[in-house]
């Protein structure tokens, strides 16, 4: 009798022991292939918003300066100088890798992509590597145009396909993979880090990312995991609210779905642009960076450097060579357009010009701080009686204002997270 309860016992825990190392195998084989997640070291500059034209289809003329005359806060007169400086910068800087992310063309035109092109390759020359994503003013433009004198002629505006021609050489050449459908890719930067470049603008799913390129994300994201690779990520639209006024066609419309499967796969960082304006916004683990466009001011790009458990970034505004003016000044000068709409407004009312000028010159201020990312003195902005006669005067920008108030003391010039 002993005997047989003995013999019973041993089956017993021959049965568990033989369990536990079927589980236990089990559970290895749903990771196999996974490495834990390296530690990130990269050196990177990121920009967006360039909007560079071609001097080939534009003459700086009447048609083109009216064009920037009503609300654009854009230093379109000389993107070239400031392309050129801007580029050159990057140069003598030696990153590791130069990321833009979109809006590379002013209206898309083939031939504004094809002498930006010819441009980066300078920078690939000079041994970074270039990483370009197509923006909404670089692909299915139908305001693409040749400007002359006090006219304009449409002409041919890139598409997806032909975007990752121009750019072959800036990431699509050399990516691990390249979506079919769009002009995403995932780009192998160095032994610790993979760029995935999200295209949130193809023709049929314009400020999406499209169904299939999720699943292609999908894929990417699960083979960097399982090769042990930190993540970054581009996209052009934001992927995260950065303000209330600024969400139909600024924040990719399927943005919870995108930023789910980003974090599932350990992403803590998107690099985006498209608002002109500089900010960062964390929800939930993942941080999402809104570039403020080079072509507005303060004309300024990033700095992105990462090692061991943090990211660190700073802004540094591009040093214009080539003009013999001030351009900085030039720049904010530019920045008052955005006040033309409330001058006509206050023109029809009947505002006269002593009153006006002091709301206008606030406006601009207001406008500058936002953009810039430095908000460390809008409070001084907010309490003063220039503002509360502002805020008086019915069909102003209150809300937007409001908005902007909660940012007061920020600086979003610069930031450190952590990579874990």
């Amino acid at each position: 009798m002993k005997n047989n309860i003995s013999l019973k016992n041993a089956v017993l825990i021959v049965i568990v022991v033989v369990l536990i190392l079927a589980a236990a195998w089990y559970l290895r084989s749903l990771k196999k292939g996974a490495k834990e997640s390296a530690a990130p070291r990269f050196d990177a500059v990121v920009a967006s918003d360039i909007h560079f034209i071609s001097p080939d289809i534009n003459d700086k003329g009447e048609m083109f300066q009216r064009l920037l005359s009503g609300r654009d806060a854009k230093t379109s007169l000389y993107c070239e100088e400031l392309t050129d400086s801007f580029l050159n910068e990057v140069i003598e800087r030696k990153p590791e890798v130069l990321i833009l992310t979109g809006d590379l063309a002013f209206n898309g035109a083939l031939q504004s992509h094809k002498d930006l092109a010819g441009r980066l390759k300078k920078v690939e020359d000079a041994g970074i590597t270039v990483l370009v994503l197509p923006g909404n003013h670089d692909v299915y433009c139908g305001n693409a145009a040749i400007f002359h004198g006090d006219s304009y002629d449409l002409t041919e505006s890139a598409t997806s396909e032909s975007f990752k021609e121009i750019y072959a050489d800036f990431g699509y050449n050399e990516a691990l993979s390249v979506d079919e459908m769009s002009a995403s890719y995932m780009y192998d930067l160095n032994e610790t880090t993979r760029v995935l470049m999200l295209d949130a603008n193809t023709a049929e799913h314009p400020c999406e990312i499209a169904p299939s390129t999720l699943k292609w994300m999908k894929r990417q994201l699960k083979r960097a995991k399982n090769d042990g690779k930190y993540i970054l990520a581009g996209i052009h639209q934001n992927l995260l609210v950065h303000n209330e006024m600024f969400v139909n066609g600024y924040v990719i419309s399927n943005s919870d779905e995108v930023a789910a499967q980003l974090r599932k796969y350990g992403v803590k960082l998107t690099l985006t642009g498209h608002m002109h304006n500089q900010n960062f916004v964390t929800l939930d683990g993942i941080s999402d960076l809104a570039s403020s466009a080079l072509s507005v001011y303060p004309c300024q790009y990033g700095i992105l450097k990462a090692e061991g458990t943090t990211i660190e970034y700073e802004t540094a505004e591009v040093n214009v060579k080539g003009v013999d003016f001030d351009f900085k000044e030039f720049a904010s000068r530019c920045m008052d357009r955005m006040s033309n709409p409330q001058r006509e407004r206050f023109i029809e009312d009947g505002m006269d010009e002593e009153t006006m000028e002091p709301l206008l010159k606030l406006f601009g201020d207001v406008n500058r701080m936002y953009f810039s990312g430095d908000m460390t003195h809008f409070d001084d902005l907010l309490n003063t009686d220039i503002m509360s006669e502002y805020l008086s005067v019915e069909g102003n920008h209150n809300m937007y204002i409001d908005l902007i108030a909660k940012e007061s003391g920020k600086d979003f010039r610069r930031f450190t997270i952590d990579t874990k």
